[in-house]
């Protein structure tokens, strides 16, 4: 995050996801993708949000742009 902070998001095969805070926190939903965009729908009465991405770097890292123009950079975790 721009603060530093970590947050860790597990995408699953059949189109669910977990994201879990630096506290530990998890929220779990589903993925969509919708006009180009990465979507996602939490459980619960929260809103789906829909995120843009960028290209990804040789890394295999990108920015994600969320709705209120806030970016976070994704790393993928390593094996």
């Amino acid at each position: 995050m721009a603060d530093g902070t970590i947050a860790s998001t597990t995408i699953n095969a059949d189109g669910t996801y977990v994201d879990t805070d630096p506290k530990g926190k998890a929220i779990k939903g589903k993925l969509t993708h919708k006009d180009g965009k990465d979507c996602f729908d939490p459980d619960g009465d929260e809103s789906e949000a829909c995120w843009s991405l960028s290209p990804t770097a040789a890394d295999g890292s990108f920015t994600a742009t969320a709705p209120d123009g806030a970016a976070v950079t994704v790393t993928p975790k390593k094996k």
